[in-house]
């Protein structure tokens, strides 16, 4: 196959003045829509496979990998189908592949003959659903993977997977690779219409200056006002982070967006079975939208062009959920952990939404209110709840009401916005326990439920925190229960608190999940409120380390 090249990619003064995130406006936007389609199709549905990973596997041979565009023909794709269902799912944009990794384009690419325009079906599949999506009024954004394991410019398969800054790929066929790469995002961003967002992957086999993401993001921002850009280009450079296939513990230090597959394949794989429940689907939902996230939630369309029905089933129940409400999910905002002892809520305006995930023996009491509440309803029936209000504590009664099994949403309304205390308090002695499930994540760092520690921490530039509040001032000591396995040691870092900064290395333990504690030092603090950070500045063996908890022990009295 032939790739077709472009003029040299310039880095201009203007360019590099481009490289901004988002507006608030457009990051409103991306908040309020909470729930998105996520679509991974290619030539590799031909064979139920995952999207592209058989082919570094081995599982399938290069020769007969490459050959599966040759079968690949939907003839009973129907975009407006598609279009209808995502918008039936509650759903308010809709993100597809353009080219996962394999290098297969599927829209009309003008750069490769390795593309959908290439197949028996030869028809631009993005065009007609990115026309069907703002038909039916949905946002239509594309995934692009930066890593092309087809392009005979990239580097050979074995090579795939270093991300060695060091490493120093023939210039004149990397530069080549990169006109490549730089001209079919520009196709994207040229040809199909305003878009909700560029969503990158396989940014983790190049360093971002290998890549030249900064140049990158300056094109897009130019070609599209407007548009979202994930995290996946490189640090500093996207709007929203991406936890993939887990729901992080507590609310982000910016705006995020949970990417999750139904199964547990992100493409087309009729072998697996192990379907979430649509009561788990919209209990994720819930969950990410009570934390301040979005949702995006894979389909791999069949090589016919249909989505299966074990898709499409629990598709229409978390849209018949929302109908119901969805008042409590869009334009919402994270609601403090631990303010619904049944579940989690959501905030907007003037309006509390508590999710009542797990029904409680009598009424569900609500403490720490500064607000009166107005009125509480049962929001799917739009009828009233009976209520009381004492002394911070609201006390609703839900024996009459007909508790919905996914989540049952009581809404109420306050005299104005609601205002947590959130602070971490100490206990009955005096000393603070921050456990990871609490953090708040600065960037792609996130808590992983299910190891209970915050891990993922690749990125210099991300950091984590929690608030606390001391009730009066004193002596502190500071103890990390953290783990890195051998060899991976040695990255500097600090605790930050109270004004002071406390130096520490990575110690090395015996795997990712054995957490000694470990003293880093004293620290005096005032009375008030503090912000605990942990920050570094350098990783030296490619991840940081994993953190259970931070201990702050008081000294004397």
């Amino acid at each position: 196959m032939r790739h077709r090249l472009l003029p040299a990619i310039v880095c201009t003064a203007f360019a590099v003045a481009c490289i901004t995130l988002a507006a608030a406006a457009d990051l409103n936007r991306f908040n309020d829509a909470k729930f998105g389609l996520f679509i991974h199709w290619g030539a590799y549905s031909v064979r139920g496979v995952e999207a592209s990973w058989p082919l570094k596997s081995g599982q399938v041979p290069r020769a007969e990998y490459e050959a599966l565009p040759q079968r690949f023909n939907p003839v009973k794709f129907d975009a407006h189908a598609w279009a209808k269902l995502a918008k039936r799912a509650g759903m308010k944009y809709v993100v597809l592949t353009s080219k996962h990794h394999d290098g297969f384009a599927m829209y009309d690419t003008k750069l490769s003959d390795y593309s959908i325009m290439h197949t028996p079906f030869h028809r631009d599949v993005a065009r007609e659903l990115a026309d069907a999506c703002r038909a039916e009024g949905l946002q239509f954004g594309f995934y692009f993977s930066l890593a092309d394991w087809h392009n005979p410019d990239y580097p050979s398969l074995p090579d795939v997977g270093t991300n060695d800054p060091s490493f120093k790929p023939d210039p004149k066929r990397w530069e080549r690779f990169r006109q490549f790469m730089f001209g079919q995002v520009r196709e994207i961003c040229s040809n199909y219409g305003p878009l909700w967002c560029i969503w990158f992957d396989g940014g983790w086999e190049r360093t971002p200056e290998q890549w030249g993401s900064a140049d990158l993001c300056a094109m897009i921002r130019r070609l599209q006002p407007g548009i979202l850009i994930n995290d996946r280009s490189g640090p500093g450079l996207g709007d929203y982070g991406t936890p993939e296939q887990t729901i992080p513990g507590a609310a982000m230090g910016r705006p995020w967006e949970t990417c999750m597959t139904i199964n547990n394949t992100w493409a087309y794989n009729p072998n697996d079975l192990a379907y979430k429940s649509s009561k788990d689907l919209i209990r994720s939902l819930v969950d990410i939208a009570g934390k301040g996230g979005n949702f995006l939630l894979d389909v791999g369309p069949t090589p016919e062009g249909t989505i299966q029905p074990e898709f499409v089933e629990r598709l229409e129940r978390m849209g018949q959920w929302l109908h119901r409400n969805g008042e409590a999910i869009y334009g919402t905002h994270a609601a403090p952990r631990g303010i619904n002892p049944c579940g989690t809520a959501t905030t907007k305006g003037n309006s509390l939404y508590l999710h009542v995930l797990t029904p409680p023996d009598g009424p569900l009491v609500v403490k720490g209110l500064d607000a009166r509440v107005l009125s509480a309803r049962i929001l799917a029936k739009r009828e009233p709840a009976i209520f009381t209000q004492q002394d911070g504590k609201v006390s609703i009664d839900l024996a009459s009401a007909d508790i919905d099994s996914y989540d049952a949403v009581v809404a109420l309304e306050l005299d104005h916005p609601v205002m947590f205390d959130t602070l971490i308090k100490p206990d009955a002695q005096g000393n603070f326990m921050l456990l990871a499930r609490d953090v708040i994540s600065h960037g792609g760092v996130c808590y992983q439920p299910q190891y209970d520690d915050i891990g993922c921490w690749i990125n210099p530039k991300d950091w984590i925190s929690w608030g606390i509040a001391t009730p009066k001032s004193g002596e502190y000591l500071v103890v990390v229960s953290q783990s890195c396995p051998k060899g991976l040691g040695g990255s500097p870092y600090s605790v930050e608190i109270g004004g002071r900064k406390l130096e520490a290395i990575v110690q090395e333990t015996n795997g990712w999940f054995e957490y000694p504690p470990r003293e880093i030092g004293k620290v005096r603090l005032r009375a008030g409120q503090q912000e605990v950070a942990i920050r570094t500045d350098k990783i030296v063996n490619g991840a940081l380390m994993n953190v259970k908890s931070v201990e702050l022990r008081r000294i004397g009295n």
